[in-house]
């Protein structure tokens, strides 16, 4: 039994969130999509050379706004998330490829996205939040994508170890609605897992 418990019961932790709204501006307008439904058509050096200013400016220049004016609120949850403006090493996802070893040689992403980590995580494998732009495709996600086995082997034995404690907080008012059960189909499409 831990000091405090009733019972031999877990405490239920809740910590206060600090409200800090994030002042209302639009960071993003229809021209990011226009330009990123245009590169997917166009997807190939000479084009994007030629609208290389319209990419910094509705796309690189905005995100980066965005990034600089999401870190107060994303403090706000935890000062351990970083929210780095820097164009290189950053937050912003890079908007060309790595083709090295892909069939597709398209050398430029039709998506725009960036990554809030943990201060302790040097890439996009460490915990954090996630933002993805793309025409039709517009999403905000949190948690850790393909983590090592070590890392993925102790957030498994921690939900066996206590599963009651993974299902009332997967409950929780806090994240109720905010999330669906999805399950990724061979095909790579998400879609919401059924019971």
């Amino acid at each position: 039994m831990v000091d405090g418990d009733e019972g031999g019961q877990r405490p239920k932790r809740r910590r206060p969130i600090k409200q800090r709204a994030m002042t209302l501006k639009t960071h993003f307008t229809p021209e990011l999509f226009q330009f990123l439904l245009d590169l997917r058509a166009n997807n190939n050096r000479q084009w994007f050379n030629a609208n290389k200013d319209c990419y910094n400016k509705h796309v690189k220049e905005p995100l980066l706004r965005f990034i600089e004016d999401f870190e107060q609120p994303l403090h706000a949850i935890s000062e351990h998330f970083v929210a780095d403006p820097r164009v290189n090493g950053g937050s912003m996802f890079r908007i060309y490829r790595d083709v090295r070893f892909s069939k597709d040689k398209s050398p430029y992403k039709t998506q725009a996205a960036a990554q809030f980590r943990h201060e302790a995580g040097k890439t996009a494998h460490a915990p954090g939040f996630y933002l993805h732009l793309a025409p039709g495709e517009v999403g905000a996600g949190v948690g850790l994508w393909r983590p090592d086995m070590p890392t993925l082997t102790k957030i498994r034995n921690t939900i066996v170890d206590d599963p009651d404690r993974w299902t009332e907080g997967s409950k929780d008012a806090g994240v109720e609605g905010c999330w669906v059960p999805q399950r990724v189909l061979p095909c790579g499409r998400i879609v919401e897992a059924r019971s």
